[in-house]
Parts: C-alpha cells; sequence; structure tokens
C-alpha cells in the first residue's frame, strides 16, 4: 500500500494512499474490537496521525458548516468528532454506550443524562422570535464528588509531569476543569407542502436549515443551565416548527433533543400596497379585489347621503322668530 500509483486494472479506483488512510481510520474506530491483535509500532504511530489530521479537518469543515446554516452537515460532523476521540464506531451500538461509560469512569466523570425544554412566545411575521431552552443534568456531581474529581485530575497530572520532568506549574490549573462542553443547535423544519390538503401524513422528517446555536459550558454540580436565542420568524402566518439539538462534541450516545412549536399570526388589517420595485413574500390582493372595494365603500357612503337628504325632508321647517320684526321695518320703510 505504500507503493506509489496504481496497480494494474487499478487506474479508475481510489488511490493506495486514500486505501491506506481509510484502513487506518477504520483499525483506530475499531481499536476496542482488534483489542487481541497484535499491530506493529509504526502502525499505530501512523493511525494517530491520520486521526489528528482528520480532527483538524473535522474543526474546520465544523465552522463553515455551522456558517452556512448546514445542520446535517453539523450534526454528522459532531458524531464523526465524537468517535475519532473515543476510538468507538457506533452512536447507537450498546457496546459502545458501556465502553463510553467505562472511559468516563477511568477519569472520574459521569455518563451524562440530560433533558431538554423548550418554549416561545407567538409573534407577527418577520419579527424576532425568542427560544428559551433549559437543559436538565441528571448528573450533577455532589461537592464530595466534585472534590474526589479534582484531587484526581490534580494527581494524573502530577504523575504525567513527573513522567515527563517538566514541573509546569500551570499543569494543575488546567486539570481541575470543571465544566462540560455542548453545543445547543436550533434547527427549523418544514413538512413537504400540501400533504394534509391531499389527505396523507408527513411522517418524515424534512431538514431545512440551522436558524440558531449556541455554546454551553455547565458546571459539573450544575443541575441546569438556560439559554435564549432569538432568530426571525417566517414572513407567512401559520405555525411552524424547531428542533432544539444539545450535542456533544466528545461523548457518545447522550445527545438530546427537543421539538418545539410557535404560532406566526398575521396582521390585524392588510398592509397597504408597496411603492417599491422590489419583490415581496407577502401575497397581494388582486386589482379586481380592491376595485370591488372601493365600489362598496362609495355604496356605503352614497347611502348615508340619501338617509341624511331623506330626514331632512320629513323634518317640518320652522319660520324664524324675528320674521315679524324684519316685515314691520320693512313696511315702514316703504311707507
Amino acid at each position: 500500500m505504500k507503493v506509489p500509483g496504481w496497480r494494474e486494472g487499478e487506474g479508475t479506483t481510489r488511490p493506495p494512499y486514500v486505501r491506506r488512510n481509510l484502513l487506518l481510520l477504520l483499525f483506530h474506530l475499531h481499536r476496542e474490537r482488534l483489542g487481541a491483535i497484535t499491530v506493529a509500532d509504526d502502525a499505530r504511530q501512523q493511525s494517530d496521525e491520520v486521526v489528528a489530521k482528520c480532527r483538524r479537518l473535522l474543526d474546520v469543515f465544523f465552522t463553515y458548516a455551522m456558517q452556512c446554516g448546514w445542520i446535517k452537515v453539523s450534526l454528522a460532523i459532531t458524531e464523526l468528532q465524537a468517535l475519532l476521540l473515543n476510538g468507538l464506531w457506533d452512536h447507537h451500538d450498546d457496546d459502545c454506550h458501556s465502553l463510553m461509560k467505562t472511559k468516563l469512569q477511568a477519569v472520574g466523570l459521569k455518563m451524562p443524562r440530560i433533558t431538554v425544554r423548550g418554549k416561545c412566545g407567538d409573534v407577527r411575521p418577520g419579527e424576532k422570535v425568542t427560544l428559551k431552552v433549559d437543559v436538565s443534568r441528571a448528573h450533577a456531581f455532589s461537592a464530595e464528588e466534585l472534590a474526589a474529581y479534582r484531587t484526581l485530575q490534580a494527581e494524573g497530572v502530577g504523575a504525567e509531569a513527573e513522567v515527563r520532568n517538566e514541573g509546569d506549574a500551570d499543569a494543575e490549573g488546567s486539570a481541575a476543569e470543571t465544566t462540560e462542553g455542548w453545543w445547543l443547535f436550533v434547527e427549523s423544519i418544514r413538512g413537504l407542502p400540501q400533504l394534509n390538503k391531499a389527505g396523507m401524513q408527513n411522517t418524515e422528517q424534512q431538514h431545512n436549515q440551522l436558524v440558531a446555536r449556541v455554546a454551553l459550558a455547565p458546571s459539573l454540580d450544575a443541575v441546569g443551565c438556560s439559554s435564549e436565542l432569538q432568530f426571525v420568524a417566517p414572513s407567512t402566518a401559520g405555525e411552524y416548527k424547531v428542533i432544539v439539538h444539545v450535542r456533544s462534541c466528545s461523548m457518545i450516545g447522550v445527545d438530546a433533543r427537543r421539538k418545539v412549536s410557535f404560532v406566526v399570526r398575521g396582521t390585524k388589517r392588510p398592509a397597504p400596497p408597496s411603492s417599491s420595485s422590489g419583490t415581496s413574500t407577502e401575497p397581494c390582493e388582486t386589482m379586481e379585489a380592491m376595485e370591488e372595494a372601493i365600489a362598496e365603500l362609495q355604496a356605503e357612503i352614497l347611502e348615508e347621503e340619501e338617509g341624511e337628504a331623506a330626514a331632512g325632508k320629513q323634518r317640518p321647517e320652522k319660520a324664524p322668530e324675528d320674521a315679524p320684526v324684519v316685515a314691520a321695518a320693512v313696511e315702514a320703510e316703504v311707507a
């Protein structure tokens, strides 16, 4: 596999260095299964080098995917990052979950157990939606457990420093890290259009885009943490749903998610026609509908005027009180 080029008849297949790197990655992911197999030291070193390069590439891809709002890519990258970090092969395998728990216990940590709740109020089209997310941690450390964890970490750093003969004074402080790292993603989802009207139920989840994200770092002894995220509501009234994902890039089998609904309510009265030359996502009224509305308004005004005129005719006319005085003055002047 280290021979440059291709063998005869393999000109259209993967080059040898690609097959070699894939084989080294598979060896790393299934290392726990292959514990009884003896591997040369140089092969293990090469596998570690390939894994380190892949982790750096995934970090770059992860940042780019979040900037572009690619939710499916971002979720897939977090899963692969956790598998590479722990040398495990499947997020849904029970054996992998047991190995993950064993790995955490070896460093004094518990297997996370989290629940997610989300709530957001109704908004108008185009307004900011405020989503409040609460994450509960059923695996919170007690004061005694936290002290034991810090002691274990300090001893581990001391032993490592002694082996390396470095005596770094900052190593103990870095080992006393007492927070967990999580990503909180908000994914907008929409069902396939016109399925309900056609009498069909949409059971397939439709991924749309990543609309909000934030990093969470709760303390090991915290029973929970909260965060508020904002995103722009759609411009069309209706009911919408988002999925709140709480993901870990360093552990498997611990992710959680929750679906949250909110309603975009329409305006009370139709907005006046815009004078701008740009396009709009709001449905506009037709000219026929506008002419009918104007005609109805004119008819109502005409009916009110005719009613007032009829009421004036029915009312008897009264002679002014000063009429006799004016008539007498006119007669005297003529005389």
